[in-house]
């Protein structure tokens, strides 16, 4: 957008508002002075988070939405806009995930992960767009994730889902260039919210965020400067940007990186029922999240970072052999 959203007070809708980034996201739009729009499928956890938005003192609409359902997406924009009169961003966030290797996963599982996780985000592009244009402005917030540039073993329908964010996105970015109209694809990498706890399982094993887990309200102050700043991409965190480049000057070494990480640090030795998690009822949400403190959190995070360290290590000088040979 031209101007610093603190000027404008524009209004921002955001799915998935009931609980982790969305949530996280919510509140500081509001701390910003920003109009929100909450949807989800949990009217209470909405209200919840409609209260904490509410004390920064600004106007707050909740609506219960399921974005697979292409007309309740239509009706929460038409609502959002008779309410306030204008719509200048939409977030889409609402996601769920499933774990388990593709043969074991259900098909309708697999479907209903990208049904939510990818349609839902084109629902809502369908939606705000229309205004959008009626403005000559708007932007348009994807939240994808680093598993949108790179793929993982045992979720395979969510990394599907991740990737065709982006691609879906870029795609959407060239087509409105000139319109005034921004698309922004936000790439967060493990954080700590209900996500892990509420997803499908059917690996028989319990699940858990790969260190270093980071706060969802950091990446969404970084979701709120991506908007002021009219950014396209947005890696959280930063360095995360080098994996996509990593995968593609040493792809190889890459996956049996992430094989190896996913498989001693994400699928835990505790068992675990199968189940389909929150793909279809929100009933079945936990509020709170299952993660060590972060002082466990913090010394789980040396592994990764030292597997990190010696992979680049080994890429440098696969790197320079082959500058030799050459």
């Amino acid at each position: 957008m031209d101007k610093p959203l603190r000027k404008q007070r524009p209004v921002a809708v955001i799915t998935g508002a009931s609980s982790g980034l969305g949530r996280a996201t919510a509140l500081e739009f509001a701390r910003r002075g920003i109009s929100v729009v909450l949807a989800a499928r949990r009217k209470e956890a909405l209200n919840k988070v409609a209260f904490g938005c509410k004390r920064s003192g600004v106007e707050v609409l909740v609506i219960v939405t399921d974005v697979t359902d292409e007309v309740a997406v239509g009706n929460l924009a038409q609502a959002a806009y008779r309410r306030f009169g204008r719509l200048d961003i939409w977030v889409n966030n609402a996601m769920v995930g499933m774990y388990g290797d593709f043969e074991r996963v259900p098909s309708e599982d697999f479907r209903k992960v990208i049904e939510t996780s990818f349609f839902g985000y084109v629902n809502g592009a369908r939606a705000a767009l229309p205004y959008f244009r009626r403005q000559g402005q708007g932007i348009l917030v994807n939240v994808a994730s680093v598993l949108g540039t790179v793929g993982i073993p045992h979720m395979s329908s969510y990394v599907a889902a991740k990737h065709a964010i982006v691609g879906f996105s870029d795609a959407l970015r060239q087509e409105l260039r000139g319109t005034g109209i921004r698309v922004c694809t936000v790439l967060p990498s493990s954080m700590d919210t209900p996500f892990y706890a509420n997803a499908g399982n059917h690996t028989g094993h319990e699940i858990r965020p790969v260190p270093p887990v980071f706060n969802p309200a950091s990446v969404a102050i970084a979701i709120v400067k991506a908007v002021e700043r009219n950014r396209d991409y947005v890696f959280v965190p930063a360095v995360a940007a080098a994996m996509p480049v990593a995968r593609a000057m040493w792809p190889g070494l890459t996956s049996r990186i992430a094989r190896f990480i996913i498989d001693h640090l994400q699928i835990g030795s505790e068992r675990a029922f199968h189940t389909s998690g929150n793909l279809y009822s929100p009933k079945s949400l936990i509020e709170k999240t299952e993660h060590k403190s972060k002082q466990g959190r913090r010394k789980r995070s040396w592994p990764v970072l030292t597997i990190l360290a010696v992979s680049s290590a080994i890429a440098l000088r696969e790197l320079g052999n082959a500058r030799k040979a050459a």
